[in-house]
């Protein structure tokens, strides 16, 4: 018997190149707000990839939201 698969989101991560499209600022701004912590953001190897949903409710004004109860949230400083 094996494990039931794991749920895959509808819409794929955005780049940040798509960050910066969206919230039309430069890909450096998008960078930096991420480096400060300000953009959560999940690090795929050497890629750095952001939710949409999260991404629009920052473009709405609104603070990013939390990440749920026990899910573990990448920042840059949890690089290895």
């Amino acid at each position: 018997m094996t494990a039931p698969a794991l749920p895959i989101a509808d819409e794929p991560r955005w780049t940040v190149d798509d960050v910066a499209r969206y919230l039309r600022k430069s890909v450096r701004w998008v960078r930096g707000e991420y480096l400060s912590e300000r953009f959560p953001c999940i690090r795929v190897g050497n890629s750095i990839r952001f939710d949409p949903e999260v991404i629009r409710a920052i473009g709405r004004g609104e603070p990013p939201p939390r990440p749920a109860r026990g899910v573990l949230a990448l920042t840059p400083k949890h690089r290895q």
